[in-house]
């Protein structure tokens, strides 16, 4: 009986036994498995340590770690680079990628930054190499396009590099992106950067770029974003770039673009956003626009644009949230374009011509509430059927509307309120009335003593008395005694009158000996040569008298060589008089037509031609041209506005660096004998000069602080503030000024009150 029991479960015994040698062999293998992963993971580790392989390339990382003078905290001297270097990164025991954005340098490295990275040769391997914010002033050298065959990446952005882009980037055929925004870059765009096939991001803008947009850009095949922005480029624009059917991102914004937008950017059917603000590009907008289903930034504000809109532009544009058609001439009926763009969120066509009735608001209208509508200085009329308060915000004026906003009346109020808000009325009206009064009372006083003065000064009767004090009509150099005058004039003869004024009769100077553009070839032209600040300064302080001493100012229109007259002491004397005017908008009629004339709208431009030359801005502009003429030895040259002349500005202004003092060696007069101080004074002389002949306007300097910086020129270059960190600001420009005033901040504030930080030059206190 056991022995049949015994062998019913030997079967189950045995299976038992094998199920348990069967986990027993799962787990062994388990931890086989565990620790070859351990293992592998040890060795990547391992491999990870292993230092560089090619002492060319430790001693490249040697090198370039002293000539960027970078700290031993971050790159330690006996580290191996690929291990223990901050932001070095290495493949296959060769480093690839270099970071020095946000390193530091040592305080001797502070002293003289330069862009030296020579050793970057030896890194055959670089794919990327990247100083945004790294300060290296100087110039791109030309080898970066021919030693660097492999780099995808470079990114140079706000690095304070000047000089001009070398053509031989071109040939860096596998580069995706090239980043050299907000630098000092001057120059002409290289046509053979239209060879980057593979370039998918490029941005140029906030720089000093002259010239046209190269037509090449269409070969750009795999380009993303192309930003130009901020620059002085003009031409027109190429409409090869249509063809670039990947291109996401479009901005030559703030340029001087000239022409009609191409009909080929139809074709762009990637396009999110287009940028063409601030330009003066004219013509109407082309119905190929609308095939840009998935634009949604639509900005071409300050332009010249004229016609009506396309048929069902925004209704085809159905994913726009961004409109700026604002500062335009554009006409004809928005109708009910507004309300069709369903994510619409800014919305600004103010300061066209538009006309018609408002468009209604249905109950199918897709706009949204939160958008922000600027729809002033347009003509719409009509009654207004909807309530403004729908919207986040929304600005009709100086329109042609009746009737009210048909928002829900607010409640009554009480009537000791109305009482209240009546006698605050009353009395606001009443004092209102009696300044006005007062105001008159004041200005016929004024009116009268004026009037007074002008009939003594043209009286006939009246016999002029022998000065006590010496008299200084030229602004600069000594005064001339009465005597000197009449000596001047020969007794205040009618032959040497030039013209009659409201205040005195205006009469020519005559011994003087010649002018400027005469006396550089005479036989003291070397004597002449060592007195060009001089004489620099004597034209400043004249042109500063006009401007600033006069009321009204006055604008002398003639400012060249030919007009800046020099005794035998070199004193400089203003000739052509007989061109100066008042200044635009600072009419002399009377002092009500002042106080109530309305602000000048017109800008004068860099070539002063016609009525538009009447302006402080284009008398500042001609000094700029005498001072590069003083600068590079060649007087009178820049009489002409013809195409030499504008070589010439372009050859000199691409010279003209703010950190690289030997440039302006390239265009200095060969004449002057120089040492490091007169050097010095001529760079600082060269970038005043180059600040006067800014192709706008508004962004020239005022003879008050140009001469401030003539009579010390050495406080231009050497302020200890003359940094990257002070030449940059919140806005897109840099100059001389901005360092150069910001240690004499105190001193100009207690002399004058000069508007600042308007523009984008970003500096206070010296823009006008």
């Amino acid at each position: 009986m056991e022995e049949d029991e015994s062998e019913t479960w030997a079967p189950l015994k045995s299976i038992k036994i094998s199920f348990t040698l069967s986990m027993e062999a799962q787990r062994s293998a388990l931890s086989i498995f565990l620790l070859a992963v351990i293992l592998f993971l040890i060795q990547c580790a391992v491999a990870q340590k292993v230092g560089i392989s090619s002492p060319i390339e430790r001693r490249a990382m040697l090198d370039l770690r002293a000539s960027l003078g970078l700290r031993g905290k971050d790159w330690p001297i006996k580290a191996d680079p690929c291990s223990s270097l901050l932001g070095v990164e290495c493949r296959n025991r060769s480093v690839s990628n270099i970071t020095v954005s946000g390193l530091r340098r040592t305080i001797v490295g502070r002293l003289n930054p330069r862009f030296s990275v020579d050793p970057l040769v030896n890194l055959t391997r670089l794919v990327s190499f990247n100083a945004s914010g790294f300060p290296l002033p100087g110039s791109i050298p030309d080898w970066f396009g021919n030693r660097l065959a492999n780099l995808e990446v470079l990114v140079l952005q706000s690095c304070t590099i000047s000089g001009s882009i070398p053509g031989t980037l071109g040939n860096l055929s596998r580069l995706t992106s090239l980043h050299l925004h907000d630098n000092n870059l001057a120059g002409s765009i290289p046509a053979t950067l239209g060879q980057l096939r593979n370039l998918k991001i490029f941005d140029l803008s906030i720089n000093s770029l002259t010239g046209s947009i190269p037509s090449s850009f269409g070969s750009l095949g795999n380009i993303e974003r192309l930003q130009l922005a901020s620059n002085y480029l003009s031409g027109s624009i190429p409409p090869s770039l249509g063809s670039l059917k990947g291109l996401q991102v479009f901005n030559v914004s703030d340029n001087n673009l000239s022409g009609s937008i191409p009909s080929q950017f139809g074709n762009l059917s990637w396009l999110v956003e287009l940028d063409l603000s601030k330009n003066s590009l004219y013509g109407s907008m082309p119905e190929e626009l609308k095939k840009l289903r998935g634009l949604r930034k639509m900005i071409m504000g300050g332009n010249e644009l004229k016609g009506n809109l396309p048929i069902d532009l925004f209704s085809s544009l159905v994913e726009l949230q961004v409109v700026d058609l604002s500062r335009n001439k554009l006409d004809g009926d928005l109708s009910g374009a507004i309300w069709s763009m369903p994510k619409l969120q800014s919305f600004d066509v103010s300061s066209n011509n538009f006309t018609g009735p408002f468009p209604s608001l249905h109950s199918n209208t897709s706009v949204s509430t939160v958008a922000v509508l600027n729809l002033s200085k347009i003509f719409f009329y009509g009654t207004l059927k909807f309530s403004l308060g729908m919207f986040k915000f929304i600005d009709l004026s100086s329109n042609y509307f009746q009737g009210k906003d048909q928002a829900t009346p607010p409640p009554a109020e009480s009537s000791s309120k109305s009482r209240k808000r009546l006698i605050f009325t009353l009395a606001g009206v009443i004092g209102g009335l009696g300044f006005i009064v007062i105001l008159v009372l004041v200005l016929v006083r004024i009116l009268r003593c004026n009037k007074g003065i002008g009939n003594q000064s043209g009286s006939a009767d009246v016999v002029p008395q022998l000065p006590k004090d010496p008299t200084n009509l030229a602004g600069s150099g000594d005064p001339f005694t009465y005597e000197q005058l009449l000596l001047a004039t020969d007794n205040f003869n009618e032959t040497n009158l030039i013209k009659q004024g409201h205040s005195g009769d205006l009469f020519r100077e005559s011994f003087l000996t010649a002018d400027l553009s005469r006396s550089w070839g005479t036989a003291w032209n070397m004597k002449l040569t060592n007195f060009w600040l001089k004489i620099a300064n004597g034209a400043a302080e004249g042109l500063f008298h006009l401007h600033h001493e006069c009321n009204p100012s006055l604008v002398h229109r003639d400012v060249q060589a030919s007009s800046i007259l020099l005794d035998d002491k070199f004193e400089v004397r203003f000739g052509s008089l007989s061109e100066v005017r008042v200044q635009e908008g600072d009419t002399h009629q009377n002092v009500l037509s002042r106080l109530l004339r309305k602000p000048q709208t017109s800008e004068p431009g860099s070539s002063g031609s016609g009525s538009l030359s009447t302006t402080c801005a284009y008398d500042v502009y001609c000094f700029g041209k005498v001072l590069l003429e003083l600068i590079t030895g060649k007087p009178g040259i820049g009489k002409a506005e013809d195409a030499s002349t504008k070589e010439w500005l372009e050859q000199s202004l691409a010279c003209i660096s703010t950190y690289e003092k030997e440039l302006v060696t390239k265009i200095m007069d060969p004449s002057l004998i120089v040492d490091e101080d007169l050097l010095e004074e001529v760079w600082a002389m060269a970038i005043v000069a180059r600040s006067c002949i800014n192709p706008k306007p508004s962004k020239r300097p005022s003879m008050k602080h140009v001469l401030k910086a003539l009579e010390n020129p050495l406080k231009v270059v050497r302020e200890e503030s003359f940094s990257s960190g002070r030449l940059r600001t919140t806005s897109s420009r840099r100059s001389w000024g901005s360092a150069f005033f910001g240690s004499w901040r105190k001193s100009s504030l207690e002399s004058a009150t000069v508007p600042g930080h308007q523009n984008r030059e970003g500096f206070s206190g010296f823009w006008q």
